[in-house]
């Protein structure tokens, strides 16, 4: 396969940072070797933490304590990447959280690379091939029955055989593509920054709906899927909900356009979470939007007081939530109450991630992993990145 050449998306990135303050800080050079910051979250496996440094690095910890156990560095012979840096960039970002199968550890980059790893550290495989790239990749990457799944910034999706990084399908959607995939069924989902939810066959990449369904806003956070329905997060500052088969839109929120009371007004950056029929919808105007899962209708507005654009996680009940300006809050989902537990030491923008009664956080701009008991709220280590 023809190896494609690394574009810049930087218009795209600068409409981002006139709008929210995350891309001022992801979109620029960091001065560490030129290396541009991420937002990836933290994947957990077996006692151990994966996920993606502002230093281009793929890192692993020990869950228990924050030790670094090992880290691997990726860098391309390109002048540029995603983001446009300078001529002496070397290193490349890591957005996508890295996806965990058995001892499978696979991770995407900016430098068009699709690479595995063993849980020891060990390189299985890269995909294109050494001294090969694609496009860039945004999303990060996802595994199902022996299968890895990603897709470009420019709309490529790729299916790979786990075990040994062969190209199975490939398929051009020609949509700017920044989400990571889900798959229900045996079908892939994906929403585009070009406004549109595709369904594909997973194991054929055929499409299946007669037509992608189309928002009037970028996609960019992983569709939630759950008893044939999608959920879909859009920037037009709306929830949909599709069927799973068809793609036809079941509900929308809010029902009608305009600004009425408690019409979100801002986008829908974080993926939608779904417990006990109930939908939380993080929006960047800083509250939380619980919908009834079935009908869309609206239960309650929780106000947080700043913009959310990191995907909430769950544990013991409660929906772990933290703002752009690291403020970090659960909501207990039995009666939508909020409590607001010590501010973190920096922003957050990659989704949060819960494992044994402990939610990770990964802020972005000090760069620290957090571990927070999800009984009680308190920090149990936090682990700074780079020391």
């Amino acid at each position: 396969m023809i190896a494609k050449r690394i574009r810049p998306l930087a218009w795209k990135l600068a409409l981002l940072a006139v709008v929210i303050s995350l891309v001022l800080t992801v979109s620029g050079c960091t001065g560490l070797g030129g290396a541009q910051a991420g937002w990836s979250g933290v994947a957990v496996d077996d006692g151990s933490l994966y996920f993606g440094s502002a230093s281009g690095d793929l890192v692993k910890m020990n869950a228990e304590n924050g030790v670094r156990m090992w880290f691997i560095s990726f860098e391309t012979s390109s002048s540029g990447s995603l983001l446009g840096c300078g001529a002496g960039s070397t290193a490349v970002a890591i957005y996508g959280t890295p996806a965990i199968d058995g001892k499978l550890v696979c991770v995407t980059t900016t430098g068009g690379q699709i690479s595995a790893f063993n849980t020891d550290g060990a390189s299985l495989w890269e995909y294109p091939g050494e001294d090969k790239s694609l496009y860039s990749f945004v999303g990060g990457p996802m595994i199902y029955q022996g299968m890895v799944y990603a897709a470009t910034a420019n709309g490529n999706i790729y299916a790979l055989d786990a075990a040994t990084g062969e190209l199975v399908w490939e398929v051009e959607i020609g949509e700017d593509t920044w989400a990571t995939p889900s798959i229900y069924n045996d079908t892939l989902y994906i929403g585009t920054f070009d406004k549109k939810v595709y369904a594909l066959d997973a194991t054929t990449g055929t499409q299946k709906w007669q037509q992608p369904f189309e928002t009037n806003g970028p996609i960019v956070s992983t569709t939630l899927v759950d008893n044939g329905t999608v959920y879909v997060a859009s920037f037009d500052r709306h929830i949909y909900a599709l069927d799973s088969t068809g793609g036809e839109l079941l509900w929308q929120f809010p029902q009608t356009e305009g600004n009425g009371e408690n019409t979100p007004l801002n986008w829908f950056w974080a993926s939608p979470m779904l417990h006990n029929g109930s939908i939380y919808a993080a929006n960047m105007d800083g509250n939380i939007y619980v919908l009834e899962a079935a009908s869309g209708s609206l239960i309650s507005v929780i106000e947080l007081g700043s913009a959310v654009s990191a995907t909430p996680a769950a544990a013991n009940n409660r929906l772990y939530i933290t703002t752009q300006e690291g403020n970090l809050f659960y909501i207990d989902m039995d009666d939508n109450s909020k409590l607001e537990l010590p501010m973190l030491g920096g922003k957050v923008t990659a989704p949060l991630t819960t494992n044994n009664g402990i939610v990770y956080i990964h802020t972005q701009e000090d760069e620290i992993i957090y571990a927070i008991n999800a009984e009680t709220g308190v920090s149990l280590w936090s682990a700074p990145i780079n020391d």
